[in-house]
């Protein structure tokens, strides 16, 4: 459980939505997503566990990064972000020996359990019990506060918070130069230059239709962005192959990929 010190004791401050943030919670707005705006990051820790050392690691980490706690609220001047006063941290305990639930699909429930922009929270953390020194810690965070980058970051702080509360030493992470909510008072008060605007108008101002796939299927347009999934396995000609194209062509694996992707979605159009 988290509560504010005397020096922060506001009881509700708020912070305005980052640039990012806005076009991702008007589409939450007008076509919610569920689970599939969720970031599950899942570690498996092997060995004893300290329990009570696992919940203060992420009651420090709560505390230390303001973007776990926010929700989202409709203010007078439309949303905002806001750090409640308390936040309920506390770690979910599953024993999967006692429930008889397989590992995946204890691991799926949890990864699509909805959350609530306004009500929260936002951020939760679950301890899966596969047996006496194997467990399973899930971190499940919207993306709306968080982003590959900046998970890796927290499992950073946590793996470091958590060595120290085993071992009864002080916390051994630096104090932030800059909180989350000052950083989005800053990007907003900096606005966006006109520099910046002019070239997104030029950008968006033709903008290409809406590819239709010749399934032989009447596609029924629903808002959401739930979609199967097909594993290709490369072989390893293949891969070095694409590997030495993107190399003589000064591209990434990521561009070459994409490239393909849109030479593929050419084919079926």
């Amino acid at each position: 459980m988290w509560t504010p010190t005397h020096e922060d004791s506001n009881p509700m401050p708020s912070c305005p939505l980052l640039g990012s943030q806005k076009g991702m919670w008007l589409q939450e707005q007008l076509h919610p997503t569920g689970p599939a705006q969720l970031v599950a990051t899942c570690i498996t820790l092997r060995g004893p566990l300290d329990k009570a050392a696992l919940q203060v690691a992420i009651d420090k980490l709560v505390a230390r990064h303001e973007n776990l706690r926010v929700r989202f609220i409709v203010g007078s001047d439309g949303p905002v972000q806001q750090l409640p006063a308390v936040f309920d941290a506390t770690v979910r305990e599953i024993d999967l020996r006692l429930s008889g639930q397989a590992f995946a699909d204890a691991l799926h429930e949890e990864q699509q359990a909805p959350m609530d922009l306004q009500a929260g929270p936002l951020f939760r953390a679950t301890l899966l019990v596969l047996a006496p020194h194997e467990h399973a810690l899930l971190f499940t965070i919207h993306h709306l506060i968080v982003d590959h980058g900046s998970t890796n970051l927290l499992l950073r702080d946590f793996g470091a918070l958590y060595q120290a509360a085993v071992t009864h030493e002080p916390d051994p992470l630096a104090p932030l130069t800059l909180t989350y909510s000052s950083h989005a008072r800053a990007a907003a008060q900096a606005g966006v230059d006109d520099a910046a605007k002019a070239y997104w108008a030029r950008e968006m101002a033709a903008l290409p239709a809406p590819l239709m796939f010749a399934t032989g299927q009447r596609i029924v347009p629903t808002g959401r962005r739930s979609a199967g999934t097909v594993v290709r396995t490369l072989d390893v000609t293949s891969a070095s192959g694409l590997r030495r194209l993107g190399g003589d062509a000064g591209m990434t694996p990521f561009m070459v990929h994409l490239a393909l992707c849109a030479v593929l979605m050419q084919r079926h159009t």
